[in-house]
Order: structure tokens, then sequence, then C-alpha cells
């Protein structure tokens, strides 16, 4: 389980990094992320944040100033 939320953070980190710098800005906070999403906590807001983009989120206030690609 530990090897599968490695490579799936590492893709994550790759693929989503620009978009959403809150829950994947690094391979750690990734590997919480993917955890809390298989546990099904915060997952509407990581997949709301990926459909629309990270510039239209206002739950976060400070998201937009670290979001430096918002591509949905």
């Amino acid at each position: 389980m530990a090897l599968l939320f490695f490579v799936y953070g590492v893709l994550g980190v790759s693929l989503f990094r620009k978009n959403d710098p809150f829950h994947f800005s690094d391979l750690l906070t990734t590997q919480m992320t993917l955890f809390r999403m298989a546990t099904g906590e915060d997952f509407s807001n990581v997949i709301y944040i990926a459909a629309v983009g990270c510039d239209s989120y206002k739950e976060y206030d400070f998201l937009p100033v670290e979001c430096t690609s918002p591509d949905p």
C-alpha cells in the first residue's frame, strides 16, 4: 500500500502541482492528500479545484496567491 501511495504521490506532484499547490506541493503533502481522499475526507475540495481551477476556489483565501497555472 505504501508503494502504491508513493507511485501515485509522485504522479500527483508532477501532474497537479501547478493547478493545486495547496494539496500537491510536495511528496509528503500529496501522500497525505491521497490518504485523505482514500478515506473520503476532503475528497470534494480536491475534485472541485481540479475541475474548475485553483483561481476560482474561494474556501482557501490564500490559494489564488499560490496559484500559478489555473488550468481546470
